[in-house]
């Protein structure tokens, strides 16, 4: 019993070492996996981290249309759910990850962009004022910003839609996996629909 204990550790560890290669060789689009990020938050229970270089280097890359998705995958995935802040090893990844909100939020805004009108604008300033690892500073930041936006708004449902976080943030790794299943299990259906009607 100890031994196949024993391998699989040794299999768990090569899978997690494997994940940190694809991620930091860049084998696949991020655009399209920031998923697995969220899901190697599950080896952080077994005191297997991404090491913050990989996470920075993902924050570097190139803006995309998943500029959301992709940067609250790392937020997420640095956050310590028990203590609701960043994990102290991941501070550095913080501070880079908070520029590039504060740079795209600011780029937006300098753009005339309305945040009802763009999603990845509106979800990026409404969860990451809810973020629960955010420094004071970054969080009457984005306040600021969203009550200058708030008083600009023509819509009066801005509180309605904002009044919670759409990321789930202190989600557990099981909520995180339903809902990855979930999305692929419909987008698979859709695809099949899709193919259906031809």
């Amino acid at each position: 019993m100890k031994s196949q204990q024993i391998s699989y550790d040794l299999d768990m560890e090569l899978i997690f070492k494997s994940q940190c290669r694809i991620l930091d060789n860049n084998w696949f689009s991020v655009d399209e996996g920031y998923e697995l990020i969220n899901f190697m938050k599950y080896y952080q229970k077994l005191s297997w981290m991404i090491p913050s270089r990989i996470l920075i280097n993902l924050l570097h890359l190139d803006d995309s249309h998943n500029f959301y998705f992709i940067n609250a995958s790392i937020a997420y995935y640095i956050l310590d759910n028990k203590t609701n802040e960043v994990q102290r090893a991941y501070r550095t990844v913080y501070k880079v990850l908070f520029r590039r909100i504060r740079l795209y939020i600011q780029k937006n805004i300098d753009n005339g962009i309305d945040p009802l009108l763009d999603g990845n604008f509106f979800y990026v300033l409404n969860d990451f004022l809810k973020y629960p690892g955010i420094l004071k500073t970054d969080k009457e930041w984005l306040s600021k910003v969203y009550n200058n936006l708030k008083g600009k708004s023509k819509s009066s449902d801005l509180d309605k839609i904002t009044s919670d976080s759409y990321f789930q943030w202190n989600g557990s790794f099981d909520t995180f996996l339903k809902n990855v299943i979930k999305k692929k299990v419909v987008h698979q259906l859709n695809i099949t629909d899709l193919n259906v009607s031809f």
